[in-house]
């Protein structure tokens, strides 16, 4: 092996681990969490979980398959595996990951806001935005 092919395997194992480093460390996608159901609520992931007090956002990196949103009465839960994709428009684009914006309503229901949308967002019950996901099982605690 020459200088020159030397010096190119070694640069192109350096960008391989770079690249493997910058993306294995950050999330995909970035979760923003817009509280508009009037109480402070927990929401539990797979593995963590964030106090959002009402009116104000929290931000989640990784959702795993199912979530629970509590508000000390009442629990809702979601199964985040069963749904769809989230449309490419509503994709807000952050330096290291995509932010998807929600908002979530008394009724337990999370919808998906534009980028650039205000929060809160204005949910017209009659013409909703795009649903994110709606709650399989709101149960009294």
């Amino acid at each position: 092996m020459n200088g020159y092919q030397k010096y190119f395997t070694l640069g192109g194992l350096f960008s391989a681990m770079v690249l493997l480093c910058f993306t294995s460390c950050v999330p995909q996608f970035e979760y923003i969490f817009y509280n508009h159901s009037s109480r402070d609520l927990t929401l539990v992931t797979h593995s963590e979980s964030y106090s959002v007090r009402s009116n104000d956002v929290v931000s989640v990196g990784h959702l795993g398959r199912k979530i629970e949103i509590s508000d000390g009465q009442v629990q809702w839960e979601y199964d985040i595996s069963q749904m769809p994709m989230v449309p490419r428009d509503y994709w807000g684009w952050g330096f290291s990951a995509s932010k998807i914006r929600c908002q979530i309503e008394s009724s337990g229901a999370v919808y998906l806001l534009l980028p650039g949308e205000p929060m809160p967002a204005h949910i017209d019950p009659l013409h909703p935005p795009a649903l994110f996901v709606e709650p399989i099982s709101p149960r009294a605690r």
